[in-house]
């Protein structure tokens, strides 16, 4: 299982790579508001569909400071900061882990 963790909170879980496994299809998110429980579903999916975070494990070719889905730190808006289109997109080691985890029919 995954843990997405922020601040103080567990906002979503997940199954690592779990999409293909009967029993393992399940992300759980917690509703905190639009943006943030919309940012964490597709964080919590992307561990479904077999990304890591940004700059860990299969994804150290990606810097987590880029803010893009997987990145390990809240993404959908940090205050003081100018917006980034970022938070809303899947960096390419996300991308390459989908690819490798869902059979080729749907990639």
């Amino acid at each position: 299982m995954r843990y997405y963790l922020a601040v103080s909170t567990n906002p979503g879980i997940s199954y690592a790579k779990g999409v293909c496994d009967e029993g393992r299809r399940v992300s759980v998110v917690e509703a905190f508001g639009i943006f943030t429980t919309v940012s964490t579903a597709a964080h919590e999916l992307g561990h479904n569909l077999g990304a890591d975070h940004d700059e860990e494990d299969d994804a150290k070719a990606c810097d987590p400071n880029d803010l893009f889905i997987m990145s390990p730190n809240e993404t959908a808006f940090v205050r003081g900061k100018p917006y980034s289109r970022n938070p809303w997109m899947f960096s390419n080691c996300s991308v390459e882990a989908f690819k490798t985890t869902l059979p080729n029919k749907y990639v």
